[in-house]
């Protein structure tokens, strides 16, 4: 399965382990560029935030993995959305960057779409390939703990995989939510691994995702309200940076 256009164009290069160079150059974006280099790396460097100009800004690259001793602790996460939606609060607008999100746990995925959720609200169902069991309804609930509800921007690319897009899908159901960016990878189920008698492996999806009005999510992906392209082919070190200050400089007027 591909990777998707960015990452197979990132990969396609001659240097030695292009991608790691490329994730070095897209953390300096978001420090020095997005953030002027003021911005806070935090909770095992899987999420970054900061305000500027009266814009709040919150990537996240990971959905889980953010306590480099304990992969399963969410406590280094919760503190850091703590601090960053106590300093959102009276922002004109707060962007969400999942545009270079790998996945993860969708519990992740609902810890930290509820900082943004003003009332629960069904998000997707899900059911297993010809399982005959009635669909799991996930919904997305408010946190008890700080959140915010004003304007926020959901960035997304064909990057955005996994649980990156359940967080996806969980956000568009907010009525305070516009999703841009490109469409996501469009593989939202978890896999069953397949060892073939030769000795070959695979994986295969093994569950439909179905979002409230009723459409497949699985093999199609997310496709935003407003087309951001994020990692344009000419500029795939230096173009997200650039794409997410000019939108963070008209959200701030």
């Amino acid at each position: 399965m591909s990777s998707g256009r960015t990452l197979d164009a990132v990969n396609a290069r001659s240097e030695p382990r292009p991608e790691r160079a490329w994730l070095g150059a897209w953390r300096e974006g978001v420090l020095q560029t997005i953030l002027d280099g003021e911005g806070h790396a935090v909770a095992n460097n899987r999420v970054f935030w900061d305000v500027n100009d009266g814009v709040g800004y919150l990537a996240i690259v990971t959905m889980g993995g953010f306590d480099a001793e304990d992969a399963a602790s969410t406590e280094p996460l919760e503190a850091a959305l703590d601090e960053a939606m106590i300093a959102f609060d009276g922002t004109r607008a707060v962007i969400v960057d999942v545009s270079n999100n790998r996945g993860g746990y969708d519990s992740v995925s609902r810890l930290i779409a509820s900082r943004f959720a003003d009332q629960p609200r069904v998000a997707y169902t899900k059911r297993g390939w010809g399982s005959g069991v009635a669909p799991q309804v996930v919904e997305v609930r408010p946190s008890d703990r700080p959140g915010y509800h004003g304007p926020v921007w959901l960035l997304t690319s064909d990057i955005t995989v996994s649980a990156g897009e359940t967080f996806s899908q969980m956000m568009t159901v907010l009525p305070n939510v516009t999703h841009a960016g490109t469409r996501t990878r469009g593989a939202f189920s978890d896999q069953s691994p397949v060892v073939l008698a030769n000795g070959w492996r695979f994986a295969m999806p093994m569950e439909l995702y179905v979002d409230p009005q009723g459409h497949l999510l699985e093999g199609r992906g997310l496709t935003p309200q407003v087309r951001i392209d994020l990692y344009p082919e000419g500029d795939l070190d230096h173009g997200h940076a650039k794409a997410v200050k000019a939108l963070m400089r008209r959200l701030s007027h």
